[in-house]
Parts: structure tokens; C-alpha cells; sequence
């Protein structure tokens, strides 16, 4: 039989719908976009009412929409839709199948659900699977708002247009993918760079902010303090988007509603799109009320409890991506880490300076050994009472056993010696005599320090040492007193 000009012109559109896809994938880089694309020639080729590319959550079983095309007068589903609300064809696609019906009403999966179906203008439907991997993750659909008859060449030419896109998109995904990872870890570079010069918690959260809500684009980007009665909180720094409001100051966590509350007390990141239309009225008021309506805000708990939040904020409608909460669960450990590294510096620098102060103030040295690698360190008055100058290089051997007087060596040695010892005392406390190496002043010293232990050895032993002349001096002499006064007291007897 000869080939009639009917079936001659549906040839040449199918060639001219697919080099135009063709087309689009070589013009297209966004992976959302080619989606779009493929949606809008179906959708054109068909003359239907609707096509569109939706990611599929199989375990809920809902679909989200994004974007579609739709004809003039034919209103959009972007957003969430459940399959459930439609009929029963769902559980088709569970078995990745290709689902087709002509008629809403006739058909025995959907004609409970009609009415459902016409109020979205999709009477007749055609949702082709797209599987990665072996698995169910996506949906390209065409709906109309009357009955049509689908061939089997219509659903063929789908079925080609699906996974022609479903390949380009893969391959976008690849790509995007390898850029976005690049551009994550070039800005994972910039803010650690940034933020090392830092020397408090506030340096460090005003840079996170700015870096971080810039490289995001969003209007606002907060970090807050949480209080001990796990509500109230103080937001003491954010970085605001021209135009955007600042957000400091003091909250009660409850004010933003239960799923404030029940994600980020449990350690789970708070993630709303449109708080107006995903949480009650009076909860989404806090929200607006600051000028908020999109958030993502993560939660650090330290020992099981809210110790601070970070957060970015959108004025508008925001989808977040998983990039992006990713990205800030990343941010926030880093910079909390860096907090609480400058923290303890910031602590370890003033208990320096008290220790050196009261050092001064009562004529104390230190003194460091690492029995390792057998490095001794001793601060100018720790030498000073070895009599040697600020200047003068230190060992165990040439300077602490050389500098001790001759009677007293062995038994300050041996002291050392069990303080270093596994299962003995790791305490140190002795008094000995020095002779002053450059100076040859005898001293009398009291030392005292504490070997410290990893897995069964001593890894550091530090101390203090402190010139007891004086007092040694007045033992000595009351010592002479009352020896004089036994001896007076003898002859008187």
C-alpha cells in the first residue's frame, strides 16, 4: 500500500518536532529550562491544553511542578499535586508504566475523579515515565481539557521525546553539577581565607554573612544566639540585600509556630518555600512581619541542646535547592567551628595573661617539657633563678640537672623521673637548691607540676617554680634562734 499524504505531513512534523528539540538541547544549559523547552513543543505540536516535566516523590506520591506550558486561558500547576487526588494511575507509574487515557470520565481509574481532573483542564492525559537509574524520578505529561484519541504513533513520538530529554538532561545535571561544585568549593576557599585574620565571634558572623548571603543572592543572611530557656533568641549580627530590612534583635522561637520549634529543637533544619502558604496565618504574620516570606534556617545543637541558629531569608517566593541548604548546613559547622577555635584562643590568651600576671606578682617561673622529644622551655624568670640571662638556650641535662647544687641532683632527678613514670604519681612537688650557672648565687627553688598521659605515657610535664632564698633564709635563722635557746636553756639547767 502506498504511503498517503496524511501520514506523509505527520512524518515531516515528527522530523520537524525532533530537529527542533535537537535544536533547543544544543542552545540550552539549564537542565529546568531543556524541561520547559521539550513541554512547549509537545505541547504545540499536539495542540493540547498543558504539557510539562514534573520530579516525582514516589513514597508520598506526589509530583512537583516547577514550571509548564500551557495553552491561552489554560491555567499552570507549578507546584505540589497528589496523584491520589486524581484517580488510581498512579500505582501504573509505580510500575513504570506509561499512562494514557482518553477520557476522564470512561476511563475506570479516573472516573471517580472526573470533576478533579476537568477543574485542571487534563479530561484526556498522556504521562510518560522518565527513569534514572533503574528508578521512577520524573514525569512528562500532556493533558487537554476534552476527550482525545492518543495513537499509538502520538505516544511513540512521547515516548522519543522523553527520553531524548531525559538523556540531555541527564548530561546538563553532569554538568551543572561539576560547575556548581567548583563554584562551592572556590567559595568555601574565599570564606575561609576571609575569616581566619578574625579574632571574635562577631568578626567571623559579620563576614559568613555577607559571603554567604551575596554568593546566595537572597535578601537577608542571620545568625542568632540562642537563650537557656530554649526560645528566646538574639539575633546579634545579619547582613541585609539593599533594600532589605535588618532583622536584629530579640525573639521568642514559638512566635514563628510548631514547625519552627518541632524541626530546629530536634536538630533539623527549618525549610520553608512561601510561609504564606505553608504555615498557619498567625505564624506566617512573625514572618512577614520582619519581611520574610522564604527561609531555610539551621539549627546547631552542642550536648543535645538549640545553642544558635543560621539562616537565610528571601522577601519573595523562594524553592530552595538542595544545594543551597547543603551549602548553609556546611557554612554554619565551619564558622561555629572557627567561633569556638577564636573562643578558646581568646580564653587561652587571657588565662596567659592572668597566669603571667601572677607570675609577676609572685615571682614565678615556668617551665615546659615535652619528655618526648625531650624539649625543655622556660619563661626569663624560670633562668632567672638557674642564673641565666632571657637569652640563653635550655636543655634537661645542660641546664636543669647542671644548674641544681650537687646535693640536692640525684634527688630532684629521681623526682622527675616518677612524675614521668605510668601508674605512679603524676604530681611534682619538691624544694632544691640551685647554683647559678652564670652567676654562681646559690638559691633555694620550690617547684611543683603535673606529668600529663596519653595512652599509658607522659607526653608533657609542666610546672612552676618559685625562689624560696628568702624564706629558707629566716627557717634557717629561727632554727640557729632556737637551737641557741635550747643550748642557754641546758647550761641554766
Amino acid at each position: 500500500m502506498g504511503v498517503t499524504s496524511r501520514e506523509r505531513s505527520s512524518e515531516v512534523q515528527r522530523f520537524q518536532l525532533l530537529a527542533g528539540l535537537g535544536d533547543r538541547i544544543r542552545e540550552i544549559d539549564d537542565p529546568a529550562e531543556l524541561a520547559f523547552a521539550a513541554a512547549e513543543l509537545l505541547g504545540k505540536h499536539f495542540g493540547i491544553s498543558r504539557a510539562g516535566y514534573g520530579t516525582i516523590d514516589l513514597e508520598k506520591e506526589t509530583i512537583v511542578i516547577d514550571r509548564d506550558w500551557n495553552a491561552p486561558g489554560i491555567r499552570s500547576l507549578a507546584g505540589t499535586l497528589n496523584f491520589r487526588d486524581y484517580g488510581s494511575y498512579v500505582d501504573d507509574l509505580k510500575r513504570g508504566e506509561t499512562v494514557v487515557f482518553e477520557n476522564a470520565e470512561t476511563d475506570p481509574r479516573t472516573h471517580d475523579h472526573a470533576e478533579a481532573l476537568k477543574a485542571i483542564s487534563a479530561q484526556s492525559v498522556i504521562n510518560m515515565p522518565v527513569t534514572e537509574r533503574g528508578g521512577l524520578v520524573a514525569l512528562l505529561y500532556l493533558n487537554h481539557s476534552e476527550p482525545r484519541h492518543w495513537t499509538p504513533a502520538e505516544v511513540a513520538l512521547v515516548s522519543e521525546v522523553a527520553d531524548r530529554t531525559r538523556t540531555a538532561i541527564e548530561r546538563l545535571r553532569a554538568e551543572k553539577a561539576l560547575r556548581e561544585n567548583a563554584e562551592r568549593l572556590a567559595f568555601l576557599d574565599r570564606l575561609g581565607r576571609e575569616i581566619s585574620p578574625a579574632t571574635d565571634a562577631d568578626a567571623v558572623m559579620e563576614v559568613t554573612t555577607r559571603l554567604l548571603g551575596e554568593h546566595l543572592g537572597v535578601s537577608i543572611c542571620a545568625y542568632a544566639d540562642m537563650e537557656p530557656d530554649q526560645d528566646h533568641f538574639t539575633i546579634r549580627g545579619d547582613w541585609s540585600a539593599p533594600g532589605s530590612p535588618s532583622i536584629r534583635g530579640y525573639y521568642s522561637l514559638a512566635d514563628f509556630g510548631r514547625l519552627a520549634v518541632g524541626n530546629l529543637t530536634a536538630n533539623r533544619p527549618l525549610v520553608i518555600n512561601n510561609n504564606l502558604e505553608e504555615i498557619a496565618p498567625e505564624e506566617a504574620k512573625t514572618f512577614q512581619d520582619i519581611g520574610i516570606t522564604a527561609t531555610i534556617c539551621m539549627p546547631l545543637v552542642k550536648q543535645g541542646r538549640l545553642a544558635a541558629l543560621m539562616a537565610v531569608h528571601d522577601t519573595q517566593r523562594r524553592v530552595w535547592s538542595q544545594r543551597e541548604l547543603s551549602l548553609l548546613a556546611e557554612v554554619t559547622e565551619r564558622s561555629w567551628a572557627h567561633i569556638e577555635r577564636v573562643r578558646s584562643e581568646q580564653a587561652a590568651r587571657a588565662s596567659e595573661e592572668r597566669l603571667r600576671l601572677a607570675t609577676d606578682a609572685a615571682a614565678i617561673g615556668t617551665w615546659d617539657y615535652d619528655p618526648i622529644t625531650r624539649v625543655l622551655r622556660w619563661d626569663d624568670r624560670c633562668k632567672a633563678l638557674f642564673g641565666l640571662p632571657p637569652e640563653a638556650e635550655v636543655t634537661y641535662e645542660s641546664a636543669f640537672l647542671a644548674g641544681l647544687h650537687p646535693e640536692d641532683r640525684e634527688r630532684a632527678d629521681e623526682a622527675v623521673r616518677r612524675a614521668l613514670a605510668p601508674g605512679e604519681s603524676s604530681r611534682y612537688d619538691i624544694e632544691y637548691r640551685t647554683i647559678g650557672l652564670r652567676d654562681g648565687k646559690e638559691r633555694w627553688i620550690a617547684a611543683t607540676g603535673e606529668s600529663l598521659f596519653r595512652s599509658g605515657r607522659a607526653v608533657r610535664f609542666i610546672g612552676t617554680v618559685m625562689d624560696i632564698t628568702a624564706r629558707k633564709r629566716v627557717e634557717n635563722q629561727l632554727q640557729m634562734m632556737n637551737a641557741t635557746a635550747a643550748a642557754v636553756a641546758a647550761e641554766l639547767d
